[in-house]
């Protein structure tokens, strides 16, 4: 009897996901449709429905999702292109385009445009973002507090003008704010994949405060501030929450990302004492590219451990006070925890931390055509097959799940068509973003 068990619970979850599947409903949302906005049809959703919505056309006010579907039967909102043009949501009464309060959607194929708050407010559990483009909004493009935020994943999507520097420069808005909620989501995850995140109108590209944030495959340049800011959490966000509630790490592999000077391509740590994540933060297989005083890594507050594998750190302008890893405001957690190796670095640039090992170092990459921001390989690429195939960890302070190795491209300066660009593999790995 025992031996059966497995196998009826199996059958009994098939027959479940099939009955779901068949139960599900397909709403057309459009100016010629019986539904001609996407609220009308939002009260009558259920686990596995989908919501098809008419491109060519503007859609205002926000659309507030508040019934939930089921991790096997998430609930997709998704645009149709007519006439080559999504389904635009912009203007209106409301602060979001999409003010998500409920769990398990894939919103798919929106562009979203001058929302005052956010283009989508992320306040739930297991939501998927897919082929947006988000622009020209004054505050946040992507919004989550650490209150009610669970797991998010961005993925092919476009973000731009977005974001605002206030006058104090104590405080902005980001192309993308993430944070998750300690208490209810621990597990939390914030991915951004396949992403091409560029030209922000003020604040950092991407800036996280989640409990594990995953940046795989990404092209971001730009930025007000830092392309990467992956942090503590924040007080106001986390209001049942302490510095020793969970600590936020960072896994960064596969990505283009060039700073603006004087800033950095990647802050991490805190963005003050009292929100130091003291995490670990791993970069491999990444294409720094700086602009004169920059930093490729700038910690902020308190770190535990950096692991720093295959990456290029190149200075379009090369500049004296450009920086491998900037440790000026920073703490350690317990001692300098630092490893890693097969990197390669420009001659000339500081602040290489010690503890890497095998670095080439060379004042030309052996890009197609920098001047370009062609950052593939030429055939002499001194990159190629130099890279370590398996980066190991600290062995105190390990770095779980950590991707190895890359699978695949970083768009290229445009919004990625899914599915993206396979990396090669012929068994010896190159440094940076891409495989020659």
């Amino acid at each position: 009897m025992s031996e059966n068990f497995p196998i009826r619970t199996i059958c009994v979850l098939l027959l479940a996901i099939f009955s779901i599947k068949a139960n599900a409903k397909i709403y057309h949302v459009g100016t010629s449709k019986e539904n001609i906005t996407i609220q009308s049809v939002l009260s009558l959703l259920a686990p596995g429905d989908v919501v098809l919505v008419d491109g060519d056309a503007t859609y205002s006010s926000e659309v507030t999702l508040t019934k939930s579907g089921t991790e096997l039967a998430p609930i997709t909102i998704k645009g149709l292109k007519i006439n080559g043009k999504r389904p635009l949501l912009s203007g209106g009464t409301g602060k979001y385009g999409f003010n998500v309060t409920a769990d398990f959607y894939i919103i798919e194929g929106f562009e979203i445009t001058g929302k005052s708050k956010a283009a989508i407010g992320h306040y739930a559990n297991g939501i998927m973002v897919r082929d947006c483009v988000i622009h020209d909004n004054p505050r946040d493009g992507i919004m989550g507090y650490g209150s009610y935020s669970g797991s998010l994943t961005v993925e092919y999507c476009e973000l731009y003008h977005n974001g605002e520097n206030y006058t104090d420069k104590i405080f902005a808005a980001h192309q993308i704010y993430m944070a998750t909620d300690e208490l209810a989501y621990p597990d939390a995850v914030f991915r951004l994949q396949y992403c091409y995140i560029h030209d922000g109108n003020g604040g950092n590209n991407v800036k996280s405060r989640s409990g594990r944030t995953e940046i795989y495959y990404n092209w971001i340049e730009s930025a007000g501030y830092h392309g990467l800011e992956l942090i503590g959490f924040d007080l106001p966000d986390n209001l049942k929450a302490n510095a020793a509630t969970l600590r936020e790490d960072g896994d960064v592999v596969g990505n283009v990302i060039i700073a603006s000077a004087p800033w950095s391509c990647a802050r991490v740590g805190g963005d003050k004492p009292d929100a130091a994540s003291y995490g670990r933060f791993r970069f491999v297989n990444n294409t720094f590219i700086l602009n004169g005083p920059d930093d490729a890594v700038r910690m902020h507050e308190g770190v535990n451990t950096i692991e720093f594998y295959n990456n290029v750190v190149y200075n379009n302008l090369p500049d004296e006070n450009s920086k491998v890893f900037n440790e000026i405001e920073m703490n350690w957690l317990d001692g300098r925890q630092v490893k890693g190796s097969n990197n390669w670095i420009q001659t000339g640039t500081n602040n290489i931390p010690p503890e890497l090992t095998e670095t080439i170092y060379g004042t030309n990459p052996g890009f197609v055509d920098a001047a370009t921001n062609n950052f593939k390989l030429m055939a002499t690429s001194p990159l190629i097959n130099k890279g370590n195939p398996s980066p190991g960890t600290i062995s105190n302070y390990p770095f779980l799940n950590p991707l190895i190795p890359p699978a695949y491209y970083p768009p290229t300066r445009a919004l990625q068509v899914k599915p993206a660009q396979k990396r090669p593999s012929d068994g010896a790995i190159d440094i940076g973003a891409y495989e020659f």
